[in-house]
Order: structure tokens, then C-alpha cells, then sequence
């Protein structure tokens, strides 16, 4: 078997902005009540990650220079303050409505936010840094 070649832009487009995406939509359909359907959709959309995932671990990416590790270290600071932002935010709305947010919407939105975040980072500094 051949593994896949995956350059550092498709690395960060699948991982971070399609999980990003993957983890916030599975945050919005938590709010959406649809029985089985919905909860089959659910079930493929998490494969749909695991398969990114695997893919991505599978594949032979690319040699990474120093500003790349630079990117991707400032990229996931990022993304990881978009998370404790929006655990903060959720906090809040708890604090002052009185309502008991669901972690799995909670969970999914922060995964969500901060993947894409992170992802949108470093998309943004290898676009300025060449």
C-alpha cells in the first residue's frame, strides 16, 4: 500500500480546519432534537473525523523548516486561547442565566473553535510569512 502524499497546506486544511468544522457542527446539531436520523448523521460525521485523522497519520507529509514548527507552535497557542475564551464565555452565560449549558455542546463548540482557530492561524502565517 502507498501511502498518501500530504503537503503542509492540505495537512493543516484537513486537520485543523476540517475538524474544526466537523467538532462546531457536531456542537450545533447537539442543539437540534432529529431522533435517529440526526444521531446517525452524528455517527458518520465523528468517523468522517476519525478517517481525517488516520489519513493524515498514515500519510507522508512533508519535511517541516524551522518557521513551521515556529507557525504551528504559535498557531496552537492560538487556538488554545480560543478555547479557554470560549470556556470563559460559556461560563459566564452560566454564571449569569442560570442555565446549565450541555457539555456536549459546550465540548464540541470549544474543540470546534479551536481547531478551526488554530488552523485559520497558521493558514494566516505561512500566507504572511512567505
Amino acid at each position: 500500500m502507498r501511502r498518501p502524499a500530504i503537503n503542509i497546506d492540505q495537512h493543516n486544511l484537513l486537520v485543523y480546519i476540517g475538524v474544526g468544522a466537523g467538532w462546531f457542527l457536531a456542537g450545533l446539531l447537539e442543539l437540534i432534537d432529529g431522533g435517529i436520523a440526526l444521531k446517525a448523521f452524528q455517527i458518520i460525521l465523528f468517523l468522517a473525523i476519525v478517517i481525517i485523522l488516520l489519513y493524515t497519520a498514515i500519510g507522508k507529509n512533508e519535511e517541516h523548516d524551522e518557521m513551521t514548527f515556529a507557525y504551528y507552535k504559535e498557531a496552537l497557542a492560538a487556538g488554545f486561547h480560543s478555547i479557554t475564551i470560549t470556556c470563559l464565555l460559556f461560563t459566564i452565560v452560566d454564571a449569569l442565566l442560570d442555565y446549565t449549558i450541555p457539555f456536549h455542546f459546550a465540548g464540541y463548540i470549544m474543540l470546534g473553535i479551536g481547531y478551526f482557530s488554530a488552523g485559520w492561524k497558521f493558514r494566516q502565517l505561512e500566507r504572511d510569512g512567505e
